[in-house]
């Protein structure tokens, strides 16, 4: 999946421009070479994508650069997003 760039197109397909902007953080620096200098603390969603690229790391983080199928990147998001509405609906039940 390529994210190039998704963090500036975000805001220009009514996308809510705070969400985008946190969805851009969290992609940006999903990997300790990107966080800024100093003490940093991500938030809840930097740290779901962190934990996920630290899942699908492969050597000279080749996993960036994949070219994956548009119909199976749909199915992982698909997939992901059931998986999240789920958990929230536990959450609520709870």
């Amino acid at each position: 999946m390529k994210l190039k760039n998704e963090h500036n197109s975000l805001p220009n397909h009514d996308e809510d421009k705070q969400a985008a902007k946190e969805i851009a953080h969290a992609v940006l620096f999903h990997t300790e070479s990107a966080l800024p200098q100093g003490s940093f603390v991500r938030s809840p969603l930097q740290e779901v994508v962190h934990l996920a690229d630290e899942r699908d790391k492969q050597p000279g983080d080749a996993h960036h650069y994949r070219d994956m199928d548009k119909q199976e990147e749909l199915r992982l998001i698909r997939n992901i997003d059931a998986q999240l509405d789920e958990i929230f609906q536990e959450q609520m039940t709870s």
